[in-house]
């Protein structure tokens, strides 16, 4: 679904008709870039534990998720640190060069480092190194030899945030930027040689538009398709004041439940 069939889908969710105050700008946008980062979270933490779940399930997480990897992205390695992208939310894989040879790395706690010192067999080596997250960024440990060059990072990037102008722009009188995603209010509208009814969606080649209509510039979810059902229901619990009472962290146990 685009932006603005999501906020359909929340209206039907929480009965728009008991509930005229709620907005796009100040309750359903918010609303859902609440409720895209909750699930995210939600699926990203159940691959993160440890209970025993089917393949089945641990693979569905991982499909949804996957539209937000970003896969091996190699870093410069400063004074044994690197600087995390802008777009970082939360560490997949990490591997770092020392002498030339890419070695795994292993992602630790800050309690676990004091504890790592003081046992030798747990001693972080170049064979076995080891980083934690810092203000600046993450730091590695890997003994007191080699020289490292580069790290190559998989993580999961933070979602585009989703939105909606408020405006709208007139074809043949307003400008489209070259790049964003636009959801004609009323069509047809004409850019690029195509033409676009109400109701369509279209990325702008063109700065021009012509026709009898107008269009509106929006921010559609990263999250998959299969996720946005999901996402307006969510999303309704938050401009209903539930959010707390998401069940989304039960999905995973309910399907190894029936395995």
């Amino acid at each position: 679904m685009n932006t603005v069939e999501l906020i359909a889908r929340i209206q039907f969710y929480s009965d728009r008709t008991k509930s005229p105050r709620f907005n796009d700008t100040d309750h359903y946008l918010p609303a859902l870039n609440v409720a895209q980062n909750t699930i995210l979270n939600d699926r990203y933490y159940n691959i993160k534990k440890k209970t025993g779940y089917s393949f089945e399930t641990v693979q569905r997480l991982r499909d949804e998720l996957r539209s937000l990897v970003r896969y091996n992205i190699p870093i410069l390695v400063v004074s044994n640190a690197i600087s995390l992208p802008n777009d970082y939310m939360f560490e997949l894989m990490m591997n770092i060069t020392i002498d030339g040879t890419s070695r795994a790395s292993k992602s630790v706690s800050y309690n676990e480092i004091n504890s790592l010192s003081k046992n030798s067999f747990q001693e972080p080596s170049i064979e076995y190194p080891v980083h934690f997250e810092s203000d600046g960024g993450i730091n590695f440990l890997f003994g007191d030899t080699g020289t490292p060059s580069t790290a190559n990072l998989t993580y999961l990037r933070k979602p585009a945030t989703i939105f909606k102008d408020s405006s709208v722009i007139v074809a043949g009188v307003g400008v489209l930027t070259i790049g964003n995603t636009y959801y004609v209010n009323v069509g047809p509208v004409t850019s690029d040689s195509i033409t676009y009814a109400t109701g369509d969606t279209f990325v702008a080649t063109s700065a021009d538009m012509t026709g009898g209509g107008d269009v509106t510039y929006i921010v559609n979810s990263d999250l998959p398709d299969i996720l946005h059902e999901e996402l307006a229901k969510v999303a309704a619990s938050v401009l209903q004041g539930t959010v707390n009472d998401y069940p989304g962290s039960a999905f995973a146990e309910k399907q190894a439940a029936k395995s």
